[in-house]
């Protein structure tokens, strides 16, 4: 077993900002939505008989700005489309890599499986297997009953693991990170996500298309920080919310997909 490092290993993403392609984004935004998108530079070859290949691309891009400070106007008022490839390679300038941290596997890592969701596939077999060859100690906690997704992250013992991981669908990993955010004692773990739903939104957007991708991204041991949006419903603060999964009738934490609505009253 290897031991706990004293202080946080860093280490750069090997990405190379000029080669971010907006217009990939753009395109795979429009075909997975349905919307009409016309842009030059569409095909790879002068005859226009092969599309660029845009469908693969994660919708997220492993890279932040280099001065945060006085650059979002500039984000805001680039008009890409009309640029020419000086100004975009001066504004893809302002970015650089994100550093990612690479964890230590000191104690076990825990895997929240939800055997219900989406497409219902036993993933044990295939995860025993891939962990126990690169030696990383794990402890399953199947869910019984709705609910246990956020209860098991809401009173882990979360001191006796080194990483928290959400196998199922964007169901499962929504309540997974909500019960550890809603947690009475703040503690927090990085969390690891295993595809198995029928839509896997928040894996598609890390790129993990597969269980494959998720448990190489795990054995890896790399984990990169990333936002959360908080919703509170009718009130302006958490104070007198109940404890535990009543909460979250009040509060939400969203990672992928915020989506604020009124529901219809029909008399």
């Amino acid at each position: 077993m290897v031991e706990q490092s004293e202080k946080s290993e860093w280490e750069q993403l090997e990405f190379d900002v000029q080669r971010a392609s907006y217009d990939h984004l753009r395109r795979k935004r429009a075909y997975q939505t349905g919307t009409p998108l016309t842009i030059e530079a569409e095909y790879i070859d002068e005859a226009k008989t092969e599309l660029k290949d845009f469908k693969m691309v994660p919708d997220l891009m492993p890279i932040q700005p280099k001065n945060k400070e006085g650059l979002y106007p500039d984000l805001q008022g680039f008009d890409y489309d009309n640029a020419t490839e000086e100004q975009k390679k001066e504004y893809l300038d302002k970015f650089e890599p994100i550093s990612m941290r690479k964890l230590v596997y000191h104690k076990p890592i825990c895997i929240i499986y939800n055997p219900n969701s989406g497409k219902k596939t036993n993933l044990v077999p295939v995860i025993e297997e891939r962990l126990g060859a690169d030696n990383v100690p794990y402890v399953l906690m199947p869910t019984q009953k709705a609910g246990d997704t956020f209860t098991y992250a809401y009173e882990l013992e979360i001191e006796k693991y080194s990483l928290l991981v959400a196998a199922g669908g964007d169901g499962t990993y929504h309540e997974v990170i909500n019960g550890m955010l809603m947690r009475k004692d703040g503690k927090k773990l990085p969390i690891g996500l295993i595809p198995n739903g029928s839509g896997n939104d928040l894996c598609n957007s890390f790129h993990l298309k597969t269980l494959e991708d998720a448990l190489d991204a795990i054995c890896n041991k790399s984990i990169l920080s990333i936002d959360s949006v908080r919703v509170l419903v009718d009130r302006e603060d958490e104070e007198g919310l109940p404890d535990g999964i009543e909460r979250m009738s009040h509060m939400r934490h969203m990672v992928n997909n915020t989506l604020l609505s009124f529901p219809a009253k029909v008399a």
